[in-house]
């Protein structure tokens, strides 16, 4: 027995059908166009970043006469990622600490903005960090070598430091100090009081990392592992001697770019490498999330 349809319900049947929607199908953008795309957005970042770093050092009075030096350092980490300059403490410390703290700055600056979702930092030192020793505004007594004495240039990169520190911690930056355990005694008592208290003020920020074995030279410095808002993934560091130990000899570097940058890598593993065998300590919990973290970052 045949069934026919009526015109009606034939028409009724086809708009009907015109109706129903299609299934919608994902087009996976092409890998090529992805990275490009990646690339720019961290390009745009590191170069925001930066443009904010140079900001904070023309609005700067006490660097009016660096800043021409500082701009040469800034333009060739943008361009290479990696920077580097030798000679006398007297004169890189000031281009290259004051370059450092404008950048720790900017940090605490996008943190706040928004535009940074997380960094970790750490100071990796062979004695506790400098900036957290002694009280913002104040050089305490044998926190820096005597050759300081008279040296505002010098002196300036310990007063800015003390506070951009703080500032970085109230903002929710992350820091971890690691420096050899002996590395505490060569403090005085006053600068480790102040240290201390400082810890107690920042109980889920600022963390206590002395490890059991002592620093090589060229390990010696900070760094900062930056998730941005798009989680891009950006690394800071420096290779600098403290301010109560400077080595004329030395020479000093900067890295500031992609995760992935080739020469970013070979620093970040160096960091890394403070962390690994350090301590048979299994209740040191510190150690052991700062080597977690940064192996995550790498990966």
């Amino acid at each position: 027995m045949k069934c026919v349809l009526s015109k009606s319900k034939m028409l009724r049947l086809m708009m009907v059908m015109m109706i129903v929607p299609l299934p919608i199908i994902a087009v996976k953008e092409p890998t090529e166009i992805r990275i490009a795309s990646a690339k720019r957005r961290k390009q745009t970042f590191l170069q925001d970043f930066l443009h904010e770093v140079k900001t904070g050092v023309v609005q700067t009075d006490s660097l009016a006469s660096s800043r021409e030096t500082i701009f040469l350092l800034i333009s060739e980490l943008r361009e290479k990622g990696h920077a580097t300059g030798t000679g006398k403490d007297e004169q890189q410390r000031p281009i290259f600490v004051s370059t450092q703290g404008a950048i720790e700055n900017s940090l605490s600056s996008f943190l706040g903005q928004g535009k940074i979702k997380k960094v970790i930092g750490i100071i990796h030192t062979p004695t506790p960090a400098t900036p957290l020793c002694t009280k913002e505004g104040e050089i305490s007594e044998h926190l820096v070598h005597p050759s300081f004495a008279g040296d505002e240039k010098r002196c300036h990169t310990i007063y800015s430091r003390a506070h951009i520190i703080r500032s970085y911690l109230n903002r929710g930056g992350i820091l971890y100090v690691v420096y050899p355990k002996e590395g505490i005694f060569k403090r005085t008592p006053e600068q480790r009081g102040i240290y201390k208290q400082e810890l107690l003020n920042h109980p889920y920020g600022l963390f206590d990392v002395p490890i059991t074995e002592e620093l090589p030279p060229d390990a010696v410095g900070a760094t900062y592992f930056i998730t941005t808002a798009d989680d891009d993934k950006i690394m800071f560091s420096i290779k600098a001697s403290q301010a109560n130990a400077p080595d004329d000899e030395q020479c000093w570097e900067m890295w500031f770019a992609d995760i992935h940058n080739e020469d970013v890598q070979g620093r970040a593993r160096k960091v890394l490498a403070i962390t690994q065998d350090q301590s048979n300590d299994t209740s040191h919990r510190n150690l052991a999330a700062l080597a977690k973290t940064i192996k995550e970052f790498l990966d």
